[in-house]
Parts: C-alpha cells; sequence; structure tokens
C-alpha cells in the first residue's frame, strides 16, 4: 500500500480543535500514516504552524494554518490496533470524578500520556477508545511516564481554553509527593530558577525525614517541564528513581535494597474554582506505602 500526498497542502483549525497538540491533530488527519513518519515530519521542520517550525506538543488555535508537506510511503501500513479489554478496565477504575465540562484521572507511573514514536497507546487514546460516547477529550496539562497522579481532561473545546487559561493564570493549584536522596533543610522551602531561560519557581515542605532519603510536598507555581525534577537535583538532592536528573548509583542501590525501580514523584493534590465552585481532589495512595515507609525508618 503506498501512503502519499503529492504536494503541499495547508490545513485551517477549526474551533472545534482549539487546543489540541499538533500531533493529535495530524494522527487524526492524516489516516493510515504511521506515527513514526508524523513524528519525524515535525521534528525536521517540514509541518509548520503560520509558517514557524514546532514542536509536536504545540497547542492549535482557532485559524492556525497548518502546513503538511508532500511525502509518500512505500509500505504496507497495518490499521492502528485498538486498546484491548484490559485497558479498558484500568481506564474505569483511574476515573476519579466526572464533571459536564472535565475528568479527573489518576494516572499510575509507567503510562504515557500521549502515543508516540515508542508508545502505541498513551492514557488519552486509551481514554478515548474507552469513552466513544464523548466526542472531545483532551489533555488539559502533562505527566511524565514515570510520573503517577492526578491529571485534567477536558471534555470540550471551551473548557479546555478555560482550563488553560487558569493554568497561566496560576490559579490551579497542583501539589506533588516526592522522595528524595539526602537530608533536605527545613529553611529551602523555596526554589526560584529558571528552566530553559524562563522563570520557574517551585516552593517545597518536609514531610518525613528518613537516614537517607526525605518525603516533600512539592508546589508548582510554574508549569515548566520536569521542574520539580531539575529543581530538586540542581539543589542537590535527586529524586529517587529519576533516570534522567537523579544519582544513578544511588538508583540502583535504591532499587536493589526495597525492590522497586518506579521515579518517586506523584501528583498528589488538585485544586480549582470551575463556575464559582471550588473542587479540591487528592490521591489517596500516598507515594510511599506504609511498608516502605517502616523500611525507610528503620533502615540501618
Amino acid at each position: 500500500m503506498t501512503v502519499s500526498i503529492n504536494k503541499v497542502s495547508y490545513v485551517t483549525a477549526a474551533e472545534r480543535e482549539a487546543g489540541q497538540r499538533l500531533d493529535n491533530f495530524l494522527i487524526r488527519h492524516l489516516k493510515n500514516v504511521p506515527k513514526t513518519h508524523i513524528y519525524r515530519l515535525i521534528r525536521t521542520g517540514q509541518v509548520r504552524i503560520n509558517q514557524k517550525r514546532v514542536r509536536q506538543d504545540s497547542r492549535l488555535e482557532p485559524g492556525d494554518i497548518i502546513r503538511i508537506p508532500p511525502f509518500q510511503i512505500d509500505q504496507t501500513v497495518a490499521a492502528p490496533k485498538r486498546p484491548d479489554l484490559k485497558l479498558h478496565a484500568w481506564i474505569e477504575t483511574a476515573i476519579m470524578f466526572e464533571h459536564a465540562d472535565f475528568l479527573i484521572l489518576n494516572k499510575p507511573a509507567g503510562i504515557s500520556v500521549h502515543a508516540g514514536s515508542d508508545t502505541q497507546h498513551g492514557l488519552i487514546e486509551i481514554l478515548r477508545a474507552y469513552r466513544q460516547d464523548l466526542k472531545f477529550l483532551e489533555l488539559v496539562h502533562r505527566l511524565d511516564r514515570a510520573t503517577s497522579g492526578l491529571l485534567i481532561i477536558a471534555k470540550k473545546p471551551s473548557s479546555l481554553k478555560a482550563l488553560h487559561a487558569l493554568l497561566r493564570a496560576q490559579k490551579i493549584q497542583k501539589k506533588y509527593q516526592v522522595l528524595v536522596f539526602g537530608h533536605w533543610p527545613k529553611a529551602l522551602n523555596r526554589i526560584e530558577a529558571p528552566i530553559d531561560g524562563k522563570a520557574s519557581l517551585t516552593t517545597f515542605q518536609v514531610l518525613q525525614s528518613f537516614k537517607d532519603t526525605t518525603l516533600l510536598l512539592a508546589s508548582l507555581h510554574t508549569g515548566r517541564q520536569h521542574q520539580i525534577r531539575i529543581h530538586t537535583s540542581k539543589a542537590g538532592f535527586p529524586i529517587v528513581g529519576d533516570t534522567k536528573y537523579g544519582n544513578f548509583p544511588k538508583n540502583r542501590a535504591f532499587a536493589k535494597a526495597f525492590g522497586t525501580a518506579r521515579m518517586f514523584l506523584q501528583a498528589q493534590q488538585l485544586k480549582l474554582t470551575w463556575e464559582g465552585q471550588i473542587y479540591q481532589f487528592e490521591e489517596q495512595n500516598a507515594l510511599c506505602g506504609e511498608n516502605l515507609i517502616t523500611a525507610l525508618d528503620s533502615r540501618d
């Protein structure tokens, strides 16, 4: 089967597509084109929005003009597989709360929020397959694959736009539990350090100290990628299990001692005001369960 576009085409984003990620838009628009090829087109700058190079996670605005380059793929393209029933069962238990405008989901560690070149089904694809009664489902924000915890999913383009406005105005409170290596000083309750040249602020509260580690509550005041991971690492207290910014020998020793190699970062609390009502959510399963707390507390 040959999949091809013979000339440059331009598509204008509609009102209903406001807030969609570019990669999701292209996956829906370019039927039967492998996701790996779509991501390559974006990465190499062949796909553009309003004549500018963009990232795969760029969000669309109504009226944006998306350039789609010519290409040809000479190969047999298999129809995309639907998420299996086991994933459907999981997503049902992950939905914590449903409003007419949004969902609150509890994402486990190890699941990507989006499909990508190395992931056939992300959380949002699984959710869309499970909730086919909903015509619109988009992530309001992201969590890293290794991070667990609370996510907001918009059910309408209008609610996505409004929730994004709340995020930009810092009116959605997000707090994370995090286990770091070392003895975090209680006086270190604020880290304000730029990330990629952009102002970034995280505040911290010590929840519990152990012999070799500290359990913290981190509050995000800006939303930079990997913000908590970068700030704790730069302060000299890398997150336990962080494979990008962490202490790799300590990660290996911890995994061997406690039988877990996950990254200990969890989106624990969310708070927002919607249509005059305050909504507050908390992940009931602590980042460090009682058994691990006991083991950390009694470690020689």
